[in-house]
């Protein structure tokens, strides 16, 4: 009695399932009729009805539906943030044993930090547990931090660091081979140095909503001729105008554009003259030497101060972003915030920010802007309208 019950339970739910999808059901059958439905008959009728909930539930949908679901979806613009010198100095971290993240970054520029598709920074000093006695005495000033601290840059939701500047190897070739061991070991990618040339020289490509982006770096400054990557030496990739490593610069962009066939290629660079707003003859030759080689945005520091902005050929240049987590002393600087668009096209803003004691903070209203009146008096192009939206002055 209780196994006619399990069948009969069993054939209910078929029959449910078959009224679902528009079968005819007889109404006149009677319970007997039921039990003496064959067994084989039931499975067959519970697989169709299955197999035809799941189409059109969509779990059985096939590849060209699911292809064609994919492309009905609006496009999302990809999004990107690149800020200036960074250092995980002491006082820094101090202030992140006393309050975490939003102990040196205020919650909003955390959240940039954290929710931007792609998060660029620049990476000035050496990740090292070297002594003092192995430091560069040419160099001023020498900056390294403990390789324990590299976590951080993690944990602020940065994706690639460039070590394309002039304090890499404060502290020599091993420094700069703890800076590269370190960030891998935490899973931060590098671009502009490495253990050789080709190495100094590779990019870091990232797919982000089926485009491929593309990120080299290289400096203009470096302190001296043992600093550059050879083919056999650890060292920094070099963007001197008139100089081979810049031929290999911009050989590396258009064969990324042309082989690679990325979408987007961005380079940092690392030029310019220390504390003065004003451009040298250079930086335009390098910026618009990488653009007309196929580069989409260029992005500079160095100068410890913002400096102005160009269009050219429609692809931005950030002449140099200036400090961002870098000294004690107060200075303007900014997040280039950074949309690509479905068409490759890229648009960007900026968000002003003061940092002061390794802290840094957004600031609104008033102080916002008289930044972007600064920057656009300095700029050589561009309009910046009172959201820090940029774009090319007609």
């Amino acid at each position: 009695m209780q196994r006619k019950l399990r069948i009969i339970s069993t054939v209910a739910v078929a029959l449910l399932l078959v009224v679902a999808c528009g079968k005819k059901v007889t109404e006149e059958k009677t319970t007997q009729e039921i039990t003496d439905v064959n067994a084989t008959e039931i499975e067959q009728t519970t697989e169709e009805v299955t197999t035809e909930k799941d189409i059109v539930s969509g779990e059985e949908q096939t590849t060209d539906s699911k292809a064609e679901v994919e492309a009905e979806k609006p496009y999302v613009p990809i999004t990107m943030a690149f800020v200036g010198d960074m250092y995980l100095g002491d006082e820094l971290y101090g202030n992140y044993t006393k309050s975490g993240l939003t102990g040196f970054l205020s919650q909003p520029i955390l959240d940039i930090f954290q929710q931007t598709d792609i998060m660029v920074a620049n990476h000035e000093y050496c990740a090292t547990d070297l002594g003092e006695e192995a430091k560069d005495t040419e160099q001023l000033y020498n900056f390294k931090a403990p390789t324990a601290r590299e976590f951080l840059w993690k944990d602020l939701g940065v994706d690639l660091v460039t070590l394309a500047n002039n304090h890499t190897m404060d502290y020599g070739d091993q420094s700069l081979l703890d800076t590269l061991n370190t960030l891998d070991s935490v899973g931060i990618p590098t671009i502009g140095a490495g253990k050789n040339l080709s190495d100094a020289l590779a990019p870091e490509i990232k797919v982000v909503n089926g485009k491929k982006i593309a990120f080299l770096a290289a400096s203009r400054f470096i302190l001296n001729y043992d600093w550059y990557a050879t083919e056999t030496t650890p060292g920094i990739m070099t963007t001197y105008e008139g100089t081979d490593r810049f031929g290999m610069m911009k050989d590396e962009i258009t064969r990324l554009k042309e082989e690679e066939k990325c979408d987007i290629v961005c380079v940092y660079v690392h030029f310019g003259k220390e504390k003065t707003y004003e451009l040298t003859s250079n930086q335009p030759v390098i910026a618009h030497g990488y653009i007309d080689a196929g580069a989409d945005l260029v992005i500079g520091s160095h100068a410890h101060n913002l400096q102005g902005i160009e269009i050219y050929k429609d692809a931005p240049i950030y002449y140099n972003l200036g400090n961002f987590l870098f000294g004690n002393y107060r200075v303007d600087t900014m997040v280039v915030n950074v949309e690509i668009n479905e068409d490759n096209s890229i648009s960007t803003r900026i968000t002003p920010c003061v940092s002061q004691r390794y802290l840094v903070e957004e600031v609104v209203g008033d102080k916002a802007q008289e930044i972007y009146d600064f920057l656009e008096s300095i700029s050589v192009n561009v309009d910046i309208d009172e959201n820090g939206n940029v774009t090319e002055k007609k």
